[in-house]
């Protein structure tokens, strides 16, 4: 199981079930009791300084089996942005992980008017065929 971490006196990213700022814990839940004890903590993420991490599909924990699979049938999508420009920043990246596991990291700049940056995984597709000039 992968759970946020709460706000603490040292970071306060993590004031919705969405936000995951301050970090996550994995671990093997032994109890099913969905919180994370001393002797079922496998690994303590702490979040970036001045980042805040928002899981879109919501919620404040989701599970993982042994072989890297997402409880659930939806992905898990999370923004990264930094707390000063938000989702506007050149620095904005989301990461989708499929539920079988599978990731791919996007930008996600959002400038007011301008359209958003090409990538691989935005590229625009004209349904013209491509025309070749002669030289």
């Amino acid at each position: 199981m992968v759970k946020k971490t709460s706000n603490t006196s040292d970071c306060a990213l993590a004031g919705t079930k969405q936000s995951w700022g301050c970090g996550w814990v994995v671990f093997h839940d032994l109890n099913n009791d969905k919180n994370p004890d001393a002797n079922e903590v496998i690994r303590t993420y702490s979040g970036a300084a001045r980042t805040n991490v928002m899981h879109n599909s919501g919620g404040e924990y989701f599970t993982v089996d042994r072989n890297g699979v997402i409880g659930s049938l939806n992905a898990k999508g999370f923004n990264i942005t930094p707390v000063s420009g938000g989702i506007s920043s050149p620095a904005a990246r989301g990461v989708c992980v499929s539920s079988g596991g599978a990731s791919k990291s996007l930008r996600i700049h959002r400038a007011s008017k301008s359209p958003p940056p090409e990538t691989y995984e935005h590229r625009q597709h004209s349904s013209q065929p491509e025309r070749h000039h002669a030289h």
